[in-house]
Parts: structure tokens; C-alpha cells; sequence
């Protein structure tokens, strides 16, 4: 390329990126000759003072202007093209550090500036950016590319959204739940209900849930219901999460407390009263209030320590429900077996007839033999017998002979007591008389006459007559 001693203006019409491009000379009116060149290099009969150059690319273009032997030069330079874009980097959830990467093609040199249009008002020119924003929001991001060429500036654009990230929040709720220094209580075994109060952005809906109930136990419903078998305190953890993958969380503190019910009882005989010792407790901030006995034969007590008496042989299950303020609930059960007392029969004979055979008594000049017959549930026998014979007179045979002083009718009345100390009593009557037998006085008949003759006893008691 021959040095100029000169350089002149080119006049651009139309523009590189608008294919439209024309470098014209300036003409001084002499008549001198042209020549384009580019990069250096002669353009093939490009002589004419104007050139279109898009055909031959990208480079430096020069008009070479010649007359009388001086030649003047001047140049021009192909703009600046590129193929603008960008992309973003940033969990679409607020607050959120947005980064914007510049993924630009520079086709042929690269722009003389970056302008950003963030889409709040804030402009950036830098060739990528880290943004913070003040809100959540759907924004528009304009990302432009300037060139020496306006027709080759270029723009990408891109909108994208900034959601409100869900906030979590829940509550606790169960028959038994009561609320002390601020904290939830409830007990085990009891069905506790979890449920989500967490708010979100409605664009972005929560999608998924994850509980961890402080003992190990998880779920992923929305609303889960959960019992805890052991008491303590618990850290109660939702974490939600929405479709787009912002999450959050929150913890609660849930203390599960617990009643222990139990108790003892002093065993008696049937129909005397066994005494129930109430060992109740409980654990945690749980509050014993009331309680239920059940003894198994359909009789209740609401005492903390009742007393109740049998009145049947067998087996019971007792039932002790425990019951706190908050309606917590425990029970415990033993089976008890009251002490079977003594079945007492007494049997008695005058004269060898027997009170079995129907007999009632007889006369005060015979002895009477009295037989006790009682039974017991086995292994357990009876031990002891106390006779009242109702006349003041006592014993403690088992099988004793009594004599009567006096006529007249007694209750005879025998306790007998086993060998666990239940005792138990019975009671006969028997009637004792003094009667002798008065005869009708003589009759003097005829021979082969008939007479009646008759016998009564003297104090009008009934007697047995023998005739000979």
C-alpha cells in the first residue's frame, strides 16, 4: 500500500449489519484515478470512487486517490459484530444473588461497551454481573452490545421470575394438648395432629413436605398424624419446599409427658373388703386429676384408694385407669382372687333322728350330737369352729355333744374359719321339750267290748308312743 502524503474523508451510507453498506470517496473535481484495497491488498477492479465491502468480509479498507503523481489516502475499519446473549444463574427464589453470564458470540472484534438494563431501573455496564434485588418480581433483562456501527449493535433479552419463597409455619393439635411456659405438652400414646400453616407465593405453590417428629419418625404429608410411644422432649421439624426448589423450615419444641398407672392391693375374704393402694405417677408436666377402678364383676370407684368386698368366688380383673387435667390416660390391670370362706351346713341329732331326716329337736333329758358338714374351695381348709348352742353354752369342737337345761326354742349358731383366716357362719334351730307321756285312766269293759285309750304328752309337745 503506497503511503499517502494526504488523507481524506470516506462517506459511509447505509450500514455493515444492514448489508447496505457504501464507501464513497471525496472527489476533488481533478480527474484523478481511485484504487480500494483491503487489508494491504489491491481489490480487483475496484477503481470507482465508491465500493460496497460486505462482499469481501471483514478488514481494513483503504481508498487510495491518485493524481499528477500524489495520492492521497483514507480508511476505513469493518465495525465490531457479535451475536449478544446471556443466561442467568440464580435459584428463582428471593432473596437470591442473581448471576448474569455473558454468553455473547463475538462474531468480529468485540463491543465498545456492555450496557445491562437489570429491569428495576438499575443500569450495569460490565461484561457480567452479580445482582442482589430489593424484591421479589417478574423482571426483564436487556443485555446490549454496542458497535462502532449502530446497524451492528445487537440486544438479548431475557425475562425471567423472582418468587417469594414459601414461609413455613404449622400447629399442633390433640385432645390432650395443653400449653405450659409456652410450650406445646401432650402424652404418649395419644394420636397427635400435625398440621401445615405455611404461607407461599401463589405463583409458586408448595409442592412437598418433610416432617421429622424428634424421635426418629418421619413423614412427607401435608398434615400427618403422629404418637409417640416414649415420653420426652421433641424437636419438631417441617421443612416445605416449592416447585422451583426454594425451601424453608421451622422447629418446634413438643414435650410429651406420661402417666404410670398402678397398684397394689391388701387381699381379703369373700365379702369382707380388700383395700386397693393407688401407686399412680406421672412424668413431665402431666398432672394426675382422677380415677377410674374397675373390679371386674361390674362395680366402679372413682376413690383414689377404695375399698371394695367380694361376694363371689372367682377370678377379677381389676382395671386402674388414670386420668391427668389434660385428659391423659393410662391403665394398668391385676387379676385377684379373693380368699373363698368356709360353706357352712350343720347338722344336729336327738335320739338318732337326724335334723336331715326332718327332725326338729327332742326332750331335754337327751343329749343332742352336733356334726359340722362345712366345705372350702380346695387347697384350703377349715381350722376352727365356734359353736354357740343359744343357751349361753360354747364350743370350739368340731363335732360337740350338748346337753339343754331348759326347754324351749334355739338358734344354734356356728362360725368356722379357714386357714387364710375368712370366716364364715351358719345357724339351725332346734327345739327341745320336757314332756312325759300322760296315759287315759282305767276303764273296766265287758268281755269282747272294745275302750278307747289315749296318750298326750304333758306340755302338749309331740311325741313318739310305743303300746304294749
Amino acid at each position: 500500500l503506497v503511503d499517502s502524503l494526504d488523507f481524506f474523508d470516506i462517506n459511509i451510507t447505509g450500514g455493515w449489519c444492514s448489508d447496505d453498506l457504501i464507501l464513497t470517496g471525496v472527489d476533488d473535481g481533478r480527474g484523478g484515478t481511485w484504487q480500494w484495497y483491503k487489508d494491504g491488498v489491491a481489490l480487483t477492479d475496484e477503481t470507482d470512487i465508491s465500493l460496497e465491502p460486505i462482499s469481501y468480509g471483514e478488514g481494513e479498507y483503504s481508498a487510495i486517490y491518485t493524481f499528477e503523481g500524489v495520492c492521497k489516502r483514507s480508511d476505513y475499519i469493518a465495525p465490531e459484530v457479535f451475536d449478544v446473549n446471556f443466561e442467568f444463574e440464580s435459584p428463582p427464589c428471593f432473596p437470591s444473588e442473581v448471576s448474569l453470564i455473558n454468553t455473547s458470540d463475538l462474531i468480529y472484534g468485540e463491543p465498545l461497551e456492555w450496557i445491562w438494563d437489570l429491569g428495576d431501573g438499575t443500569i450495569e455496564s460490565t461484561e457480567d454481573v452479580t445482582y442482589n434485588y430489593d424484591d421479589a418480581g417478574v423482571y426483564t433483562i436487556e443485555l446490549v452490545g454496542l458497535s462502532s456501527d449502530p446497524s451492528c449493535n445487537d440486544t438479548s433479552i431475557l425475562t425471567f421470575s423472582l418468587y417469594n419463597p414459601p414461609n413455613a409455619n404449622f400447629e399442633i393439635n390433640s385432645e390432650t394438648l395443653f400449653i405450659l411456659g409456652g410450650l406445646a405438652n401432650s402424652c404418649i400414646n395419644e394420636e397427635i395432629q400435625f398440621n401445615d400453616l405455611s404461607t407461599f407465593d401463589v405463583l409458586a405453590p408448595i409442592t412437598s413436605w418433610y416432617w421429622e417428629f424428634g424421635d426418629g419418625s418421619t413423614s412427607v404429608e401435608e398434615n400427618p398424624i403422629h404418637i409417640y410411644d416414649y415420653p420426652s422432649s421433641f424437636i419438631v421439624k417441617l421443612v416445605i419446599e416449592n416447585e422451583f426448589g426454594c425451601k424453608d423450615s421451622i422447629n418446634y419444641r413438643l414435650v410429651i409427658g406420661t402417666l404410670y398407672s398402678n397398684f397394689t392391693f391388701i387381699n381379703n375374704c369373700i365379702n369382707d373388703e380388700v383395700l386397693f393402694l393407688n401407686e399412680s405417677a406421672s412424668l413431665g408436666f402431666i398432672i394426675l386429676d382422677r380415677y377410674e377402678w374397675l373390679f371386674g364383676d361390674g362395680s366402679t370407684s372413682d376413690l383414689e384408694n377404695p375399698t371394695y368386698a367380694y361376694l363371689d368366688e372367682g377370678t377379677y380383673t381389676v382395671e386402674l385407669i388414670a386420668i391427668s387435667e389434660s385428659g391423659c390416660r393410662d391403665t394398668m390391670s391385676h387379676e385377684i382372687t379373693p380368699y373363698p370362706s368356709p360353706d357352712v351346713d350343720i347338722e344336729f341329732i336327738v335320739t338318732g333322728v337326724s335334723s336331715e331326716d326332718g327332725g326338729t329337736g327332742g326332750c331335754i333329758y337327751n343329749p343332742v350330737e352336733f356334726y359340722d358338714h362345712s366345705t372350702i374351695t380346695e387347697p384350703h381348709t377349715i381350722v376352727s369352729w365356734n359353736w354357740d348352742f343359744g343357751d349361753g353354752a360354747t364350743s370350739t369342737d368340731e363335732n360337740p355333744v350338748h346337753e339343754y337345761d331348759a326347754p324351749g326354742l334355739y338358734t344354734v349358731a356356728l362360725t368356722t374359719e379357714s386357714d387364710l383366716g375368712c370366716e364364715a357362719t351358719g345357724i339351725i334351730e332346734i327345739l327341745m321339750v320336757d314332756g312325759t307321756a300322760i296315759v287315759s285312766p282305767d276303764t273296766t269293759i265287758c268281755q269282747n267290748g272294745t275302750a278307747t285309750i289315749y296318750a298326750q304328752s304333758s306340755d302338749g309337745s309331740s311325741h313318739d308312743y310305743t303300746w304294749s
